[in-house]
């Protein structure tokens, strides 16, 4: 999807965008989940 909205950013600028933010946003919560879990099963 990202690939795909390349061609069209100067017109649709929100095609590449908002995807990009999902992503971002489910990296990094899957990340500070992740280590909360592991410092929670450290104790």
């Amino acid at each position: 999807m990202l690939a795909g909205s390349r061609d069209y950013l100067e017109v649709a600028w929100w095609t590449g965008t908002f995807p990009g933010l999902v992503i971002t946003t489910v990296v990094v919560s899957l990340t500070v989940l992740s280590r909360r879990l592991r410092d929670r099963t450290a104790r």
